[in-house]
């Protein structure tokens, strides 16, 4: 089973990130204009649109493309300069850590199903293991401890 989004086969429903939650994403990882904060599965693009208006380059992925269209649809109505924010279609079976898309990433965010996050726990380590910030909500990496948490435990980041 591949890919995430509203596509057929796919293994997530789209249910977006609340808006409150991508401050805090920001906050618990420590996100500073040097960043680069990547989406897997991003929706409308809510999350790297709060960190590029952080300061940040916002980066989000995900297989359905009209989701993906309305990401850059959000980005250009909050003003975000050019070249603050990318967005791409990719499936999770074509993604990997060479892919342009994860150029310079830093920060992973993650509101995935847990069978997803086993099924990229090697993406997800190879980052980890690159120095980048992994933060999860309300399905957690269950193979490695996390470092901090917030909002009660829905949010957690793990590092290496």
């Amino acid at each position: 089973v591949t890919g995430w989004g509203t596509a057929a086969g796919t293994v997530c429903p789209v249910i977006h990130s609340p808006e409150a939650v991508a401050d805090e994403v920001m906050s618990l990882a420590r996100v500073t204009p040097s960043d680069v904060v990547l989406d897997l599965g991003c929706g409308d693009g809510r999350v790297p649109i709060a960190a590029a208006l952080k300061g940040a380059t916002g980066v989000g992925v995900d297989i359905n493309a009209s989701l993906i269209r309305a990401a850059k649809r959000r980005a250009a109505e909050s003003g975000i300069p050019e070249g603050r924010t990318r967005f791409g279609v990719r499936d999770f079976s074509d993604l990997s850590d060479a892919d342009p898309m994860m150029e310079g990433v830093t920060v992973v965010y993650l509101y995935l199903l847990p069978e997803v996050l086993r099924m990229l726990r090697p993406l997800l380590d190879s980052l980890l293991d690159r120095g980048c910030r992994v933060v999860s909500l309300n399905h957690h990496l269950d193979w490695i401890p996390h470092t901090s948490q917030g909002l009660h435990g829905a949010i957690r980041l793990y590092t290496r």
